[in-house]
């Protein structure tokens, strides 16, 4: 199975172009290769890395390209029970918990009369 990936949008000779990776084999062996496509000409309507209709193409050619390699996006977790709903991104099977407000890494409670009193 492939990574999932996202690329890397990029401007060269008045065009936007988008780098990724693909497998192939070489001298028998299957080899990560780095590759780039032209996505579209810069004009008003395509006139940065960073605009909506530059990232949507590239989105859309991304997805044929981690359709073809078997990769999958991660889904994200949503979270309930804490009056707002939140949604969490987990990657590589590491869950992280967030702590309360008011506890610090060391575990140790602050109260907020102890924050008054201490100036």
């Amino acid at each position: 199975m492939g990574r999932y990936q996202r690329g890397h949008v990029f401007e060269r000779h008045g065009a936007f172009h988008i780098r990724y990776y693909d497998s192939e084999i070489i001298d028998g062996q299957p080899r990560r290769v780095q590759r780039s496509e032209r996505l579209c000409s810069k004009d008003n309507r395509h006139y940065s890395i960073g605009c909506k209709p530059v990232q949507q193409l590239a989105a859309k050619f991304m997805e044929k390209v981690n359709a073809a390699s078997g990769a999958v996006a991660e889904p994200d977790i949503k979270i309930t029970g804490s009056g707002t709903p939140r949604t969490f991104r987990i990657s590589s099977g590491q869950q992280r918990q967030q702590q309360p407000m008011g506890i610090g890494k060391s575990g140790n409670s602050i109260s907020r009369a102890s924050l008054r009193h201490s100036a």
